[in-house]
């Protein structure tokens, strides 16, 4: 009897989580965290799942969605009320003011997701087009994102225990939410082309009487909310990648040095006071980021946002024959954000030799959240190389001049930005960062820059890339971009609070 446990064992549980050792144990089978089991079904299922979505017509693939969105709820409800069950499974952790921001931001997509494909849905309703399956397929779209948002929100002040249950309902989520933005990606061109709006105005007259207001709505809304579920979707695997299972050793050893942990806190808060009346020491730890000059920067940054986004808009949402000049004042206004940008990124690199120092300890590992950023860059400088080899101002050699070198530098400060991004992990801010041009002051307005071109991204550009769409760049690749901007957005705000 033991011999067949063992081998029905070794067929349906060892495979399955497979990985580092938990548990050593002499005399019979050790206890892994399934870490290696879990990245190769991972990539298996997402290959399987995106193969399938290639090869299986839309309302085929749509039952897969609809499957995998059922499955991702029953795992967010067994993984909610297990976590509540049992309270050595989670593990309070320290939530950053960056971590808060995000989840503003999350709240956001989610609610522009759900506007979006609601609009999209009622259309099609009032036409009668679609059948019942598409109703299901997107409540079910809803109804994950909205528990998930819940379940984030909820569950992000947490870092779940090494437990398979757990580990495998992680792996769910990320695999539906990386399967829902491919599905809607591949099949916007198509569902566009094979069902569009003025074919249904004119093929459904008797049923589409309130059609033309909500074909308006989604024709113009279009560009602004189709990157937010790419957003939405890149944003929740990081936040699900900060809950991701630890090892059971890191909470015990987390536990033991607990109350010493606590006790070095309130030494430091005494060292704090006791020096609150004179000059602080350099390499004392700060009660706040926030000073005067921090505060004039943050006033700058913003000023120097709304003058970008509003030049910007009195081309794009003036008379329609301003239009065409768009293009050339965006052009110029974007090398300019980047003539700023790049310098500020180099004073960041040469702060390295004084104001960042090496930390002591350094974790050569990735996370996921590094990982987005090197992806979104890649896809950006792809982006922009392919600006490269269009001939915008055939008639206007300047003009053309400019738009290369812009090409060209906003690549430089891609680059660059990225590989600071990466670099700062293994470095920590030093000594007075009270004055003006400090490389903390620096982060934050580097962190504005960035604000101010993620929403020129997302809510000017989208009314001039209405009328000059491209599929391949507009629906893959842009919306990287978009999260691109959003990310360092983030990582230099972290930077500046840390």
């Amino acid at each position: 009897m033991n011999q067949l446990c063992n081998i029905l064992r070794a067929t349906f549980i060892v495979p399955f989580s497979a990985g580092l050792i938990k548990e050593r144990r002499n005399g019979g089978f050790s206890i892994h965290d399934g870490s290696i089991a879990g990245i190769v079904l991972l990539t298996t299922a997402m290959i399987i799942i995106f193969e399938t979505i290639v090869v299986l017509p839309v309302y085929q693939s749509r039952l897969l969605m609809i499957g995998l969105a059922g499955l991702a709820l029953i795992c967010l409800v067994m993984c909610s009320v297990a976590a509540r069950c049992r309270s050595n499974w989670v593990e309070i952790k320290t939530v950053k003011p960056s971590d808060k921001m995000k989840l503003k931001f999350l709240w956001l997509f989610c609610i522009g997701n759900i506007i979006y494909q609601a609009l999209q849905l009622a259309m099609h309703l009032v036409c009668k087009v679609y059948d019942l399956q598409v109703t299901l397929f997107w409540a079910f779209t809803w109804a994950f994102q909205i528990c998930q948002t819940v379940f984030i929100h909820y569950f992000s002040r947490f870092e779940f225990a090494n437990v398979l249950c757990l580990y495998y309902g992680l792996l769910v989520l990320f695999v539906t939410n990386i399967s829902m933005w491919s599905q809607q990606t591949f099949y916007t061109y198509r569902i566009n082309h094979d069902i569009n709006i003025s074919n249904l105005i004119n093929t459904t007259v008797s049923n589409c009487l309130y059609v033309d207001g909500l074909s308006e709505a989604v024709e113009y809304l279009t560009p602004y909310l189709q990157p937010v579920l790419l957003e939405y979707s890149l944003l929740s695997l990081i936040f699900l990648s900060e809950m991701w299972p630890k090892k059971k050793v890191e909470f015990e050893r987390l536990n033991i040095f607990l109350s010493t942990d606590a006790d070095d806190e309130n030494q430091t808060l005494l060292i704090q006071n006791d020096d609150m009346e004179s000059e602080q020491h350099p390499l004392l730890p700060r009660c706040s980021v926030w000073h005067k000059n921090s505060v004039r920067v943050l006033v700058i940054g913003l000023l120097y946002n709304f003058s970008f986004l509003l030049l910007q808009c009195i081309y794009i949402y003036g008379p329609r024959e301003q239009m065409t000049d768009y293009r050339t004042y965006s052009n110029i206004l974007f090398f300019c954000a980047n003539f700023v940008r790049t310098p500020l990124i180099i004073k960041c690199f040469y702060a390295m030799n004084g104001q960042l120092w090496p930390k002591q300890e350094t974790n050569s590992g990735m996370s996921l959240d590094q990982f987005v950023i090197i992806t979104s860059s890649f896809a950006t400088c792809g982006y922009y190389i392919s600006d490269c080899f269009r001939v915008v101002y055939p008639n206007s050699k300047p003009l053309e001049v400019l738009f290369r070198i812009n090409a060209v530098l906003r690549i430089f400060a891609t680059l660059f930005q990225t590989l600071f991004i990466l670099q700062m992990k293994h470095y920590k801010k030093i000594g007075n960062q009270k004055p003006f041009c400090s490389v903390q002051n620096t982060f934050l307005f580097v962190s504005l820059v960035n604000l101010g071109i993620w929403m020129s991204y997302t809510f000017v550009n989208p009314r001039y890339r209405l009328i000059q769409s491209s599929f391949v760049l507009e629906s893959f690749w842009f919306p990287f971009v978009i999260f691109y901007h959003f990310e360092c957005f983030v990582a230099f705000y972290k930077f500046f609070r840390a």
